[in-house]
Parts: C-alpha cells; sequence; structure tokens
C-alpha cells in the first residue's frame, strides 16, 4: 500500500510499531525534461505517481516500485521527497552533505526501511535498487517473504 508523506502519518506509524518502507526521492525524480528531451534519471524506481513514457520509442518504461508494491500490497510504502523528511533523514544518521551529487545537482534518492522508530536499515550504503527494496523489506517484513508450503501428494 502506498502513502504519501504528512507528518501525522509518520507519528501514527512509529506509535503503531507499525513497519513500512520509506522512499525518499529527489525533485523530479522520475520525470521528462522537455528541454533536453531525457529524463533526469535513468532510475527504475520513482515515484508511484509518476508515469515514464519513452517519446522516442513510443513506450511506457515500467515502474519497478509499482511492480513490486503489486507483488507485496501488504508492505506499506511511505513516499516523500528529501525536503519532506529531512529532518527523519538527519534523525537516522545520516550526513546529507555526503548525499549531494554535485554532478547532477540532486541529492541520492534513498530507501529506509523502519521496523519501528529506533530499528531500521537504509540503502544509503547499496543500489537504489529493487534488489535493496527487497532486502530491507525482508528485514521488516519477513513474513511476506516466506514461500507456501508444499504440500505432499
Amino acid at each position: 500500500m502506498f502513502v504519501r508523506y504528512d507528518k501525522e502519518t509518520y507519528h501514527e506509524l512509529f506509535e503503531d510499531n507499525t513497519p513500512f518502507i520509506l522512499m525518499v526521492y529527489f525533485m523530479k525524480q522520475g520525470e521528462y525534461d522537455e528541454g533536453t528531451q531525457r529524463f533526469y534519471d535513468q532510475l527504475a524506481l520513482y515515484p508511484s505517481y509518476t508515469e515514464k513514457h519513452d517519446k522516442l520509442r513510443g513506450l511506457d518504461i515500467p515502474n519497478q516500485l509499482v511492480m513490486f508494491e503489486n507483488e507485496y500490497p501488504d508492505l506499506k510504502i511511505v513516499e516523500a521527497y528529501h525536503h519532506e523528511v529531512y529532518d527523519l533523514v538527519m534523525e537516522c544518521g545520516i550526513n546529507y552533505d555526503l548525499l549531494w551529487k554535485d554532478f547532477d545537482r540532486i541529492f541520492q534518492p534513498l530507501i529506509l526501511a523502519f521496523k519501528s522508530k529506533d530499528e531500521y536499515q537504509t540503502s544509503y550504503s547499496e543500489c537504489y535498487c529493487v534488489e535493496t527494496l527487497t532486502n530491507l523489506s525482508i528485514f521488516i517484513r519477513p513474513d511476506l517473504f516466506i514461500p507456501p508450503s508444499v504440500s505432499e501428494s
């Protein structure tokens, strides 16, 4: 289930100790730049509410985050931009000076997985990809990734 950021939502999520994934985006992540005729990024994970369409090829580009959520609808995925969760990210010990990509003039996107406010993992030193999203999801909700038992016939 996707949840768009708001302070009350985070308060409730931490209060209940409800595990969740926090996707932290940079502004314009997944968007198309008309001036350069290119996307601002080449990432497969981008906001669920953004659609990528390759105008040159006439193709919709699949959003791996939406596909992942379709596979695991019981996983709570909270979406926010860096400026909206700056304090929370800092509380997790992540230095924003190290997240700045000077060449691209953006902050590196992040994934944080919270079992609770004090028990979390981040994608900080990992790739920003479906594999990392899966590993972080297993950390907070291993029950969703247990294969169904095979009965003997």
